[in-house]
């Protein structure tokens, strides 16, 4: 990954972002990963149904990570523009 932040990092570019978003998970951590959306944002995993909100986020994060004791995602490809273009990553996990 490219950018100043790391996985634990203040940084504010795309790359730094997603870094700290992932970590979260590798953390287990559904309420660092539902302050990542805004209160009416919303959560999509293909092929389940959206969710909406981010107070619906965070029970959906903690229901879905209580079946968990660890989990290690690595970052694969990762696109990003300054500019405000999209943002896209190729992600794996272990649990």
């Amino acid at each position: 990954m490219t950018g100043a932040g790391t996985r634990t990092g203040t940084g504010t570019g795309p790359e730094d972002v997603v870094a700290r978003f992932f970590a979260a998970w590798d953390g287990l951590d559904a309420a660092r990963l539902a302050s990542f959306f805004a209160e009416d944002g919303t959560y999509h995993s293909m092929p389940l149904p959206p969710v909406v909100g981010r107070d619906r986020i965070h029970a959906y994060f903690t229901d879905f990570l209580a079946r968990f004791t660890a989990a290690d995602f690595t970052v694969h490809h990762q696109a990003s523009s300054e500019t405000g273009g999209g943002e896209w990553c190729s992600t794996s996990g272990r649990t």
